[in-house]
């Protein structure tokens, strides 16, 4: 019969090593070391399942704080709605007569209309060809007859804000104004004087008469006085607007101007 027996002679590295290579070998953990294992195993789980559950509430937190701000972003668009048609007025001893700002710039729309917007805006500027795209023709639709709508310069952006202001001007005197003022926002911002000839071209103008009128500056006096308009009613920018006398500043939501207008045929029949 075999027995274990304890061998006097010492263990070396080389011993230990072969122990652990063998098949039957068996790696013996005490009882402290493995329920440190899992504790560690436990406390990796919870920790987890708490590390999914915070970031859930940081979500649904986060949601709900962009929920709230969008909301308060149409809130308080629709209080600028508002305070436009209430606060925007002029005081009663600075307000213009519609006509005054009319001149004898392009309209659209009856002269005895009871609705009168004059339009201060610039070619280069990409709010008012935001307007002209999206709001204008909409206005001029739903308030056929009633509304005349007045287009006035106010060229602050650059050298081609004036000469582009000016070429609209030399298209106006062959009839072709609102064409040209379309073609000139299609294709914002090329405004060199081939491109501003060019467009000329493109509407069958009398392209000579056109480049001359062009060529000795025909219009920058009216070009600047348009401007000094502008900057009397306040205009800091463009576009800008008066409608019946109401300071109306940057591109508006079409909603706004449709309030302010039937405010004013309101007023109108009665």
């Amino acid at each position: 019969m075999q027995e274990n027996q304890v061998s006097n002679e010492p263990i070396t590295q080389t011993d230990t090593d072969n122990e652990l290579l063998r098949d039957d070998a068996v790696i013996t953990i005490s009882r402290h070391t493995f329920n440190y294992f899992v504790i560690a195993v436990a406390f990796f789980v919870v920790g987890g399942i708490v590390g999914a559950a915070g970031y859930a509430k940081l979500q649904a937190s986060t949601d709900e704080a962009i929920q709230k701000a969008v909301d308060a972003a149409f809130s308080r668009q629709e209080e600028t709605i508002s305070d436009l048609i209430t606060s925007s007025d002029l005081s009663s001893s600075d307000t213009p007569e519609a006509s005054q700002y009319v001149d004898d710039d392009p309209s659209i729309g009856p002269a005895d209309a009871p609705v009168v917007i004059v339009e201060f805006s610039d070619f280069n500027c990409s709010y008012c060809k935001r307007f002209h795209d999206t709001t204008l023709q909409p206005l001029l639709d739903q308030y056929e007859g009633q509304i005349q709508f007045v287009y006035r310069d106010f060229a602050i952006l650059g050298q081609t804000s004036v000469t582009s202001a000016m070429a609209a001007e030399c298209a106006d005197d062959q009839g072709k104004f609102w064409e040209y003022h379309d073609l000139l926002f299609a294709n914002q911002p090329n405004f060199d004087r081939d491109s501003l000839i060019q467009y000329a071209n493109e509407l069958s103008l009398d392209t000579e008469q056109f480049t001359s009128c062009f060529d000795d500056q025909t219009y920058l006096e009216d070009v600047r006085a348009d401007s000094t308009a502008a900057q009397e009613i306040g205009a800091q920018g463009t576009p800008a607007f008066l409608i019946n006398g109401q300071f109306v500043s940057g591109a508006q939501p079409y909603d706004a101007f449709v309030q302010i207008i039937d405010s004013e045929l309101a007023k109108a029949t009665n």
